[in-house]
């Protein structure tokens, strides 16, 4: 899938998402799941699998939209046998944190800048990256990803703060990998 093919189904699911008035979660729950599905799902039209993971994402995050209202919003198909593929391509793992509230939710209690730090995750979930998250099992564990986000000096504090210690090294690694910087 070229660079401009997976910008266009980002901006697809970005802005199906708004119109949908639905969260970064169900948003980065069904970019996840699409590039994910995408790997073993090609007889499908890339529109009509995008639309069936948003559809299900809400579904995951408990936001119920009938599917007559969804289409009109979306202007796109849904399908119920595709949807039951992907369920079988994520094994049924409905298991997805909100990485988005955690991390907005550390930067109130720590009084960091929340929209750079969303700002981060967007560039995670904006492409494949997001293939290397831990929510389908794969390089990086969810809570890596999440304080990857944060700057080396912010980690440390989050560790005091919530009296927890973290691997610095996977976060390193995350960082560097997601983000791709050179921290």
């Amino acid at each position: 899938m070229d660079t401009e093919t997976k910008e266009e189904i980002n901006k697809f699911i970005k802005e199906s998402c708004e119109k949908l008035k639905v969260s970064n979660f169900v948003s980065a729950t069904a970019k996840t799941i699409f590039y994910k599905a995408k790997t073993t799902i090609s007889d499908a039209e890339w529109e009509t699998l995008a639309a069936t993971c948003i559809y299900l994402s809400c579904k995951i995050s408990e936001l119920y939209i009938p599917p007559e209202k969804f289409k009109s919003i979306v202007s796109c198909d849904l399908s119920i046998e595709l949807e039951t593929r992907i369920m079988k391509i994520i094994d049924f793992n409905f298991n997805f944190f909100d990485i988005y509230q955690f991390v907005i939710s550390v930067c109130k209690t720590l009084n960091f800048n929340a929209e750079e730090k969303v700002e981060r995750l967007d560039k995670i979930f904006s492409d494949t990256r997001v293939n290397s998250v831990g929510f389908l099992g794969h390089a990086y564990e969810v809570k890596h990803v999440c304080l990857a986000v944060f700057e080396k000096n912010e980690v440390e504090l989050f560790e005091r703060v919530y009296c927890v210690e973290v691997d610095n090294v996977k976060i390193e690694e995350a960082r560097r990998s997601l983000l791709l910087l050179d921290s």
